[in-house]
C-alpha cells in the first residue's frame, strides 16, 4: 500500500456580504493563517464611525478594501445564518493558490492575504 503525507494549514475567512447585492450573497473577503491579526486587520479598516456616503450607509473607511460590505455583529462569534463571519478550515498552500489566482480571472472578489504568502 502506498501512502503520502499532505501538509495542511489551517487558515481563517472572513466573510462578508456586499452591500450593492442581497444578504444571501457572501464573499470571502481576506484569508489569514491567525484569527487575531483578522479581526485586528478588519477593526483596522472600521471608519471612526458611520457615515452617508450619499445613499449608502457605511461603515469602513472610504477607500478600504471593505468600504462595500456590510460588517458583522460580533468578530468573535460563530458566523451567521449566512455564513457571514469569521470561520477556519484545513487546506493546502495550492488551494488557497490555486483560489486566489481563480478569484482573479472570474470577476469575484478577490480575498486580502493577511500574514499570509503563498
Amino acid at each position: 500500500m502506498e501512502t503520502r503525507t499532505l501538509e495542511q494549514v489551517k487558515v481563517w475567512k472572513l466573510i462578508l456580504n456586499p452591500m450593492t447585492s442581497n444578504c444571501e450573497v457572501a464573499n470571502i473577503v481576506a484569508l489569514s493563517p491567525n484569527k487575531e491579526e483578522l479581526i485586528k486587520w478588519v477593526k483596522d479598516q472600521l471608519a471612526p464611525e458611520p457615515y452617508l456616503d450619499e445613499r449608502w450607509s457605511k461603515v469602513f473607511k472610504k477607500g478600504s478594501p471593505l468600504e462595500w460590505y456590510n460588517n458583522v455583529l460580533d468578530l468573535e462569534a460563530e458566523p451567521d445564518y449566512y455564513d457571514q463571519g469569521i470561520s477556519s478550515e484545513w487546506t493546502t498552500i495550492n488551494n488557497i493558490h490555486d483560489y486566489v489566482e481563480q478569484s482573479k480571472i472570474s470577476y469575484t472578489t478577490v480575498p486580502e492575504l493577511i500574514g499570509l504568502d503563498y
